[in-house]
């Protein structure tokens, strides 16, 4: 699959970076919002190796058990 560059995006979320506020990103399943976080995640550290930067792909099986834990605090 080819990569599309989400310019419009990117700078819209460039425009928000540094701000406290919440970014929630929404749209139709499989419209790439994952693909936009990591490349977006990705330009953060280039821009500052130093920054406080995380992304966590909870569709990873490494990560599963963040789900779980979800999970528990969810039951109590």
């Amino acid at each position: 699959m080819a990569w599309v560059d989400r310019t419009t995006y990117m700078e819209r979320l460039w425009a928000l970076e540094g701000t406290w506020d919440i970014k929630v990103i929404t749209g139709m399943r499989r419209s790439s919002k994952s693909e936009l976080m990591k490349a977006f995640s990705t330009s953060v550290a280039r821009k500052d190796p130093s920054s406080n930067n995380v992304y966590i792909d909870l569709l990873d099986l490494d990560n599963e058990l963040l789900l779980e834990y979800q999970r528990c605090i969810a039951k109590s």
